[in-house]
């Protein structure tokens, strides 16, 4: 009888650590996967999922169409306010981008404050019309600092795979990117399709 209970709690302390040990297993990938102010997808997550949908567009032939946003004169916030305060002018970019994605969207913040999103099943009009419903929603947040309304606004570059000369995700983006580049030599607060 003392054997049997020995045996048992030895089975139940290795399927607690087995459990434990996934558990971890999964917060790590998630870390490793996930911005961490933000809470969106990073740039690592945003390529490895942009590879996985260009292969599925390629071989279904369906469109993938990716938006790459900036803050406009993100530094003028930082200097003005703080980092604290820029740290709550990209949450709140990333808040607004997350409710206007769909689920199998991939949104993730690629670096300082640029943003990008992944629309697999998406053709160049819709990109453009989901883009400047993220732009003027993003121009019509109020983000108050103290008894100041501090305007937001970004530029934004689309591309899509099919339409646009790109073989990788990477190019894409590249495409995405002179645009948006577009976008801020032209006055900023606009978007940018060709």
């Amino acid at each position: 009888e003392m054997e049997l209970l020995a045996r048992v709690n030895v089975h139940y302390r290795l399927a607690k650590t087995i459990r434990e040990l996934e558990a971890s297993k999964k917060a790590l990938a998630e870390q490793a996967t996930t911005d961490s102010l933000t809470k969106l997808k990073n740039r690592r997550a945003f390529f490895e999922n942009g590879a996985k949908a260009l292969a599925m567009a390629r071989r279904y032939l369906t469109d993938l169409s990716v938006i790459l946003l900036d803050i406009d004169h993100f530094k003028k916030i930082n200097d003005a306010y703080g980092h604290s305060i820029g740290d709550d002018a990209l949450m709140l970019v990333a808040g607004i981008l997350m409710e206007m994605s769909r689920t199998e969207d991939t949104v993730a913040r690629i670096g300082g404050e640029e943003f990008a999103i992944l629309l697999p099943d998406t053709n160049r009009l819709g990109t453009a019309v989901l883009a400047e419903r993220i732009r003027s929603a993003i121009e019509r947040e109020q983000f108050i600092v103290g008894d100041k309304i501090v305007p937001i606004t970004t530029s934004i570059g689309i591309a899509t795979f099919g339409v646009d000369p790109a073989e990788s995700i990477d190019q894409l983006l590249g495409v995405a990117d002179n645009r948006l580049y577009l976008a801020k030599n032209s006055g900023r607060n606009r978007i940018c399709v060709n």
